[in-house]
């Protein structure tokens, strides 16, 4: 009678091992589903974008190269022209100011700073005014994207003020 006893634990300590090695192999059978979503890169470098922002005679453009070349002279161009006739001043000024515009996600244009010396700011005062309110005649832009996602960017532009002195007209 000992003997099955002895035989009735083996069994029964056979049944539990492979019961909890069953159990814990669940994993080893499980598939996933076809539909599954997948998980994207999160390294994401936000130093770069894919594309530029553009202007409408841009967008055929595929090379970013030359979207950023089209980007920066259309939008040096247009500033030129909109800022052409907008001031009178009484000396003759030459210089480079520097001016730091945000193109948000929906295309809007604003302006983040401008960096300008002493003398411009004493004869034109109100040349950060006159340009905000140009910057919002500017054509439609389609604003910069990354990974396909329209992104806010910033962008320094480098502007030459070069006046011919017009008296006190």
């Amino acid at each position: 009678m000992l003997g099955n006893s002895n035989l009735a634990m083996s069994y029964q300590k056979i049944v539990v091992l492979v019961s909890l090695l069953l159990l814990g192999s669940c994993n080893y059978f499980y598939q996933p589903k076809a539909n599954a979503v997948l998980k994207k890169d999160t390294i994401i470098d936000f130093h770069t974008i894919d594309t530029y922002p553009m202007f409408p005679n841009c967008t055929e453009l595929l090379n970013k190269e030359e979207q950023k070349q089209c980007f920066y002279a259309e939008i040096s161009q247009q500033i030129h022209s909109l800022l052409k006739e907008s001031f009178r001043v009484k000396r003759v000024l030459n210089d480079t100011i520097f001016m730091k515009i945000k193109i948000d996600n929906q295309g809007d244009v604003s302006i983040v700073n401008i960096r300008k010396n002493e003398l411009l700011q004493q004869n034109i005062p109100q040349f950060d005014s006159v340009v905000a309110s140009q910057l919002k005649q500017l054509p439609s832009i389609q604003p910069a994207t990354k990974r396909g996602i329209p992104v806010t960017t910033e962008f320094t532009l480098p502007l030459i003020v070069n006046t011919k002195s017009r008296g006190n007209q």
